[in-house]
């Protein structure tokens, strides 16, 4: 990296004092490399990353796949956490169907990539403030490419490399453990927010209901919806109309964040005609979420 901050043009190493990680695509192909400070004193970033290259693009990787995906596809699921170390330790501990996203963003180029191996995914984030909004913004992403989601709760530790540093029984336990995701969003609202105060249900049901709307399985539709109202302790014909209203407005912004179509005139095999359908071009139609 060539320096500005001397007179004399010189050059320095970006990855001074730091611990290196070899980056590969899927099929092990090296095409960066991350460093992790060894030092953290001082106001420095804590990993930096190749630039990205006609050949490495940090939203389109996940770490060690190249070596876990035959994993995924015999324990026909994956666990999903944010750094090298996690998956580093994981290892260690015989977990080998690990991957790592590199930070807290999760992009829908990697779970493009994922879902090529696996149809189903385990959570396990940082659980500081930034790891605990990835997990719900992730949740959002993989529900809508159609992955089915659990979320994996440390019982101790601020990620999977400490929580398996300090004790890997606990860890291989709450893999064991996990949880619905769903019943993860419940538990990390009402740990938020105040349900006894009209305010309170009202910012509940605002965050809860646009992922409850999503569940296409009737049965467990109406058990959150019970789940929801006896929390809240109100009732389940409220939280019914809620939950129409929101699926509504999610029609109503899909359709608002279409781009460009076509719009198609059909006829009816009776000969009816005047329905008119909306054909988008693949990808313009996004998450109403987002």
């Amino acid at each position: 990296v060539q320096s500005s901050k001397f007179k004399v043009q010189s050059y320095i190493d970006r990855f001074r004092n730091r611990i290196m990680f070899p980056l590969s695509d899927h099929r092990g192909n090296v095409v960066g490399f991350s460093g992790r400070v060894l030092d953290s004193k001082g106001d420095i970033a804590k990993y930096v990353n190749t630039p990205e290259t006609l050949v490495y693009h940090k939203g389109e990787l996940l770490y060690g796949l190249d070596l876990a995906k035959e994993a995924l596809k015999k324990n026909s699921f994956g666990i999903l956490v944010e750094g090298e170390f996690d998956v580093i330790q994981g290892a260690v501990h015989g977990i080998s169907n690990m991957v790592a996203i590199k930070g807290t963003a999760l992009t829908e180029a990697q779970i493009a990539l994922l879902k090529r191996f696996t149809d189903k995914v385990s959570i396990c984030l940082d659980q500081d403030s930034a790891g605990v909004s990835a997990q719900w913004r992730s949740i959002g992403l993989l529900e809508d490419k159609g992955i089915l989601i659990n979320v994996i709760e440390l019982p101790v530790g601020k990620d999977p490399d400490d929580c398996l540093r300090k004790d890997p029984k606990l860890f291989h336990q709450a893999v064991k453990n996990e949880v619905s995701v769903y019943d993860f969003l419940l538990k990390s609202v009402l740990k938020q927010i105040n349900k006894d105060t009209t305010e309170g249900k009202k910012n509940i049901s605002e965050q809860l209901l646009p992922f409850l709307s999503r569940i296409q399985n009737e049965i467990i539709n109406d058990h959150y919806v019970k789940k929801l109202a006896q929390e809240l302790a109100v009732s389940e014909e409220s939280i019914g109309r809620e939950m129409v209203r929101v699926q509504k407005l999610n029609i109503a912004g899909l359709v608002g964040k279409v781009a460009t179509g076509w719009w198609v005139h059909r006829s009816d095999e009776d000969g009816a005609s005047g329905k008119v359908f909306l054909i988008a071009f693949i990808g313009c139609a996004k998450s109403v979420n987002t």
